[in-house]
């Protein structure tokens, strides 16, 4: 949702090493690794069912051409995703390897039907590998937040 209300408002912008990419590469790159976790905690069904929640907000939020597009790229990118995560359940970089596989179907299917070009395509590699390392900290500084549950008396 952050990701389109971004890409509707501000459009393109540089993402570094002379590369232009959609507003919103960073929320989406942020939400890729969330998904990982919600997967984790609770499990393909509840990932759906956050794609779903988060495609219905990106109509509310965003232009119709915008969330249009991303709702059909976040949903063949996030059912790549979803596979590799699910079938690589014994691998220790299954949330790594999902990640890369999703971006990539990700961004080249919404700049092809958001733009009509595969120009931002690089950007959004990079903007969304930023997105992917933020992720991580946000969620280790919420749970530095997270009041510690209290050690029971023995």
């Amino acid at each position: 949702m952050a990701a389109n209300t971004l890409t509707a408002r501000i459009g393109v912008l540089p993402v570094g090493f002379g590369l232009l990419a959609p507003a919103g590469v960073y929320a989406a790159g942020a939400a890729m690794a969330l998904r990982n976790t919600v997967q984790h905690t609770l499990g393909a069904r509840g990932a759906w069912a956050a794609l779903a929640a988060g495609t219905v907000l990106s109509y509310l939020t965003a232009n119709g051409h915008v969330a249009t597009s991303s709702a059909i790229a976040f949903g063949a990118s996030e059912t790549v995703a979803i596979a590799f995560y699910g079938a690589l359940a014994q691998c220790r970089v299954r949330g790594l390897l999902a990640n890369v596989a999703g971006i990539a179907v990700d961004s080249v299917v919404f700049v092809w039907l958001a733009f009509a070009t595969l120009a931002f395509v690089p950007g959004q590699l990079v903007g969304k590998a930023c997105g992917l390392l933020i992720a991580p900290l946000l969620i280790s500084c919420c749970r530095c937040l997270t009041p510690a549950a209290p050690v029971p008396a023995p």
